[in-house]
């Protein structure tokens, strides 16, 4: 049967055949169909999976994916989203096929070290054979008594020469703990294989292979009048093999680690709010904007100790405003966003490591978010070193493109940082209004299922 449902405010639905619906204990909705595409603005057809599950966070994603990685795929590569397997009573495998665009259209590929060089070696340039012109993407995540198992791999080629350099891959096993004093915390053990850790103006570095265990927290405290604070912090130890600090030779060492982080805010002026809420108040917002002025800091504390004796040890402080003018209801150049932050670090003692060596001691970061016409906004980003006393002074530290068409509804965005050369297209679905259970969907049962119109929002629906 032929079903077209889940309207979001009117700009876009979902229109499936042969539909079937399930609502599972912990509220999720599984909707499984032959055919299912997603309409925006009533003229717009985007194929999805036939099978979604909508979570707290409604998230929909398109199958076909079209990015860019210019570090493991030389560039342009197309994936596809696959059905989700079942693996057991609760776990889930996600699979993505990709092909390299660029790759193919090259015949070249710059991405892997020569076979039987250093693992530590720099990449070389090397005639693309056909197993590296195919990638996959997996992710399984799972639940077995009380531990919630998270693990991906990143697989870049197939060719048998370059598999082994071809293959990142990171994974935990994490489960809630309640400590006297401290509350609920986050126990978690952890491994890596060919880790990507960007470490600032240093660009990409890798942990060739890391095992550890860590314990963590985030909560969020009681506001200090109008400031609000949110703490993370995170202890642990592992064993680590990666990279020397500007240097080809692996080295393996015992890392144990420390590290706090404080996010506050402080709202210094603050616009009024659109009462009541208009389609012209939100045709390209899921929300009402209100203009202000917002003072953003952030303080952290890192210490890092290493079995060959060496230390590093940091303090950082970062702040700066985010001015937000106009609400994004008229046509033309009626939303601004502008973020400035500076940051400095003292440092006590080095890491051995590149991943992890602190070296942007002093940093400055600016974020532009600005509509240029309709439901257009351009965005990006961009952050500096500003150390004069460092031999990486100047360099960037991050940045960011995006071009991003956006509705009251949905997001339509081609990203792509030239620091990382990482991109692609996103598609975003940002509200629907799903009222509850019920014909066509799932058969409503009082006795299982609240009408109350906040737990329903608690829920996601």
């Amino acid at each position: 049967r032929r079903q077209r449902q889940m309207c979001i405010r009117d700009r876009a639905w979902m229109d499936a055949e042969g539909v079937v619906a399930k609502l599972e204990p912990n509220g999720d909705l599984v909707i499984q169909s032959s055919r299912n595409q997603l309409i925006l603005e009533d003229r717009l057809p985007i194929p999805i999976q036939r099978n979604q599950r909508f979570e707290k966070k409604k998230k929909v994603e398109s199958g076909w994916v079209l990015a860019s990685d210019g570090e493991d795929r030389d560039g342009a590569y197309i994936g596809y989203n696959a059905k989700a397997i079942n693996v057991g009573k609760n776990g889930t495998l996600k699979l993505q096929p990709q092909f390299m665009v660029r790759r193919a259209l090259d015949g070249t590929t710059d991405s892997y070290i020569l076979p039987g060089q250093s693992a530590g070696d720099p990449a070389s340039s090397q005639p693309t054979r056909i197993g590296d012109l195919f990638g996959l993407l997996a992710r399984l995540e799972s639940t077995a008594l009380g531990f919630k198992v998270d693990a991906t791999a990143d697989i870049s080629t197939f060719d048998p020469s370059n598999f082994a350099n071809g293959t990142r891959s990171w994974g935990n096993v994490s489960r809630e703990l309640r400590l006297p004093w401290i509350g609920s915390t986050t126990a978690r053990g952890f491994a890596a294989y060919r880790y990507r850790v960007w470490n600032g103006s240093l660009g990409e570095e890798d942990v060739y292979s890391a095992v550890g265990v860590s314990l963590e927290q985030a909560q969020t405290l009681p506001n200090w009048g109008r400031l609000s604070n949110q703490l993370y912090w995170r202890a642990g130890i592992g064993n680590f093999q990666a990279d020397e600090f500007q240097s080809t030779n692996l080295t393996e060492l015992w890392r144990g680690s420390f590290f706090a982080s404080l996010n506050s805010q402080l709202p210094l002026w603050t616009g009024k709010p659109v009462t009541p809420v208009t389609d012209s108040s939100s045709r390209y917002t899921p929300t009402p904007i209100v203009p202000g002025l917002t003072l953003n800091t952030n303080t952290t504390v890192s210490l890092a100790y290493f079995g060959d004796g060496s230390r590093q040890n940091l303090i950082s402080f970062s702040g700066g405003p985010t001015l937000t003018l106009g609400r994004l209801q008229r046509n033309v150049l009626d939303y601004t966003q502008l973020t400035i932050t500076g940051g400095g670090t003292l440092r006590d003692g080095v890491s051995p490591f590149s991943f992890d060596r602190a070296v942007d001691l002093a940093t400055v970061g600016i974020g532009l978010t600005q509509q240029i016409v309709g439901p257009l906004l351009l965005s990006g980003g961009i952050g500096l070193n500003v150390d004069a006393s460092s031999e990486f002074f100047g360099d960037t530290v991050d940045s960011y493109v995006e071009l991003r068409w956006q509705r009251r509804a949905y997001e339509l965005a081609v990203y792509y940082s030239p620091y990382q050369q990482l991109g692609g297209i996103r598609v975003k679905l940002n509200d629907f209004n799903f009222r509850g259970t019920g014909v066509p969907f799932v058969p409503y049962n009082p006795m299982t299922m609240s009408t109350d119109p906040a737990t329903l929002q608690r829920r996601g629906f």
